[in-house]
């Protein structure tokens, strides 16, 4: 399932899209987006969902800034690791990669919901993005 967040219009179709405006001279200028795909973990297994950060045209995932990501709720899963740190982020050419180990506790249809920290940057300024909310869809089977 795919959902785009753009100006308020929401739009379903199979990967978890969020994307997020900032302002910058008076005008809706997006910076970045945030991919979420559809994990998917045995029940009573392990397994990784994914988040991908990804900037803008002309931006890059800021490797320098201290990026942070708390779980806020993850209803119907076990996690490990309750609030990810700089360290728990990669930077794969300038998008931020987070995977977060779950274990699924039944089967059925659930989302991780948690709030991101992060810096996006390009050559002349660096935009930093705090308490950013996240939804991940999680297929426990």
């Amino acid at each position: 399932m795919m959902m785009t967040v753009r100006m308020g219009i929401l739009v379903a179709v199979g990967l978890t899209v969020l994307s997020m405006m900032g302002c910058k001279g008076g005008g809706d200028v997006p910076f970045y987006h945030i991919e979420a795909p559809v994990a998917e973990v045995a029940a009573g297994a392990g397994g990784e969902v994914r988040i991908r950060f990804v900037a803008a045209e002309g931006y890059h995932w800021n490797k320098d800034y201290p990026a942070r990501f708390r779980i806020d709720e993850a209803k119907g899963l076990t996690v490990k690791k309750k609030t990810m740190s700089k360290a728990d982020f990669h930077d794969n050419d300038g998008v931020g990669l987070l995977p977060i180990s779950v274990k699924g506790e039944s089967v059925g249809e659930t989302t991780l919901e948690g709030t991101a920290s992060f810096s996006v940057c390009n050559s002349s300024e660096c935009r930093i993005l705090k308490g950013i909310p996240v939804k991940v869809p999680v297929r426990v089977r």
